[in-house]
C-alpha cells in the first residue's frame, strides 16, 4: 500500500492534534480511530452508515466518562487533603511516643525570638531523615542554608488545590508560595499548641477526639520552615468567618478549569479528620479549639457546615485547548470533504 506525502502529513498532523488536546494516550486513541475510520470509508463506501453511527456513540461514551473523570477528581484532592492531615497526625504521635510530649509550635532563641518550625521538628518521625539531617538548628529558618531548603517542602505539606492554582498562575484565595505550607497549628494557651510548654497525652482532658490540632488554611504567605502558624484569636477568626481560606476543590475538564473555596479540612488530636465549613458559630470554634475547656463538640449539623458559609469560585478558560479541539474537529472532517467534493466532480451515471 503506497502513501502519498500529503496522507503521511495529514496522520501527523492529526495526531498532533489529538494529543494536544486529549492527552499522549487518549489522542493517540481517538486520531487512530479516525483515521481508521476513514481508510473504512474509503475502501468500502456502504458501511459508512454503521461506521459514523459507531463513532458517534463512541464520542458521546467519551464525553461522558470525561465529565465523570473532573468530578472524581475533585473527590480524589479532598482525600490527599484528609491523607495529608492524617499523615503529619501520626508524625506527631510518633514524636510524642518518642520524647514524651508533643513538639513545641516552634524552638526560640536566647531571647525568646522563634527560630524553629515543628513542621521541621517532626520530619525523621514522617519519613523524611535525610531532609531533617540537612537542615540547620545552628542559624535561623531564613539563614543561608536553610534557605535551599524552601524548594524541598515534603508533599504532605501541600494542598493539591493550592499546587494547581498555582500551575495555572492563579491566586485568588491568597498569595501563597510555592512553598508555603497548607497546614499550620492553632497556637495559644487554650490550645493544643501552648508557647510556654509542650502538652502530653495526659493534657487533653476535653479527649484528643475533641480538641483541635491541625487546620488546613491557604494564606500562608511564609515558607514551610517558618515558626509560623495562626494564633487562638485568628484562627477563631478564620472558623467563624464565613469566607474560609481552607480548602481548594479543584473541577477540571476539556475547556475548563473552576477553583472553589468554602471550607477547610480539619484534624483532632486522635488523627480523624473533617470538612468544615465557614460560619462556624463563635462557640462551636472554641469548642473546637480548646484543650481543657470542659465541654464536648457539638455534633450539630447546623453548627458543622456553618449557616452562613460563601463560596468563592474562579474558572479558568484553555483557550488552547479549545484551539486544540477545533484544528482536531478540522482535520478529523478533512477526508469527508476531500470525498465529498471528489463525488461531486464525477460525471452523472
Amino acid at each position: 500500500m503506497k502513501f502519498r506525502l500529503i496522507t503521511i502529513a495529514y496522520v501527523f498532523a492529526l495526531f498532533a492534534a489529538a494529543m494536544a488536546t486529549f492527552g499522549a494516550v487518549g489522542g493517540a486513541l481517538s486520531a487512530a480511530w479516525v483515521a481508521g475510520v476513514w481508510m473504512v470509508l474509503h475502501a468500502k463506501p456502504a458501511r459508512a452508515v454503521g461506521v459514523l453511527a459507531t463513532s458517534l456513540l463512541a464520542c458521546v461514551v467519551v464525553l461522558t466518562l470525561l465529565s465523570a473523570m473532573g468530578d472524581a477528581r475533585m473527590a480524589t484532592s479532598r482525600q490527599r487533603c484528609a491523607q495529608n492531615l492524617k499523615w503529619i497526625c501520626l508524625a506527631l504521635h510518633n514524636y510524642e511516643t518518642a520524647n514524651g510530649a508533643f513538639p513545641p509550635p516552634y524552638v526560640a532563641d536566647a531571647d525568646g525570638k522563634p527560630m524553629h518550625s515543628w513542621r521541621v521538628l517532626i520530619l525523621p518521625y514522617a519519613e523524611e531523615p535525610a531532609l531533617y539531617k540537612k537542615y540547620r538548628f545552628d542559624e535561623p529558618w531564613d539563614g543561608p542554608n536553610n534557605r535551599k531548603l524552601w524548594d524541598q517542602m515534603p508533599s504532605f505539606y501541600a494542598c493539591p488545590g493550592c499546587e494547581q492554582c498555582r500551575r495555572l498562575k492563579v491566586k485568588p484565595f491568597g498569595e501563597a508560595l510555592p512553598y508555603a505550607s497548607s497546614y499550620v497549628a492553632v497556637v495559644g494557651d487554650e490550645t493544643a499548641w501552648p508557647e510556654a510548654r509542650q502538652v502530653k497525652w495526659s493534657d487533653f482532658p476535653d479527649g484528643t477526639s475533641e480538641t483541635l490540632q491541625i487546620m488546613e488554611y491557604s494564606g500562608m504567605t511564609t515558607p514551610w520552615t517558618a515558626p509560623v502558624d495562626l494564633t487562638y484569636a485568628e484562627a477563631l477568626a478564620e472558623l467563624t468567618a464565613a469566607e474560609a481560606k481552607g480548602h481548594i476543590n479543584v473541577t477540571e475538564d476539556f475547556f475548563t478549569t473552576t477553583l472553589s473555596q468554602h471550607a477547610r479540612l480539619a484534624a483532632f488530636g486522635d488523627g480523624s479528620s473533617v470538612y468544615l465549613r465557614g460560619g462556624s458559630s463563635e462557640a462551636h470554634a472554641r469548642r473546637m479549639l480548646t484543650i481543657a475547656g470542659g465541654d464536648k463538640v457539638d455534633d450539630d449539623a447546623g453548627e458543622w457546615t456553618g449557616a452562613d458559609a460563601k463560596s468563592r469560585i474562579v474558572t479558568v478558560v484553555h483557550y488552547d485547548r479549545v484551539y486544540a479541539l477545533l484544528a482536531f474537529f478540522g482535520l478529523a472532517l478533512w477526508p469527508g470533504v476531500r470525498m465529498w467534493r471528489q463525488a461531486q466532480k464525477k460525471p452523472p451515471v
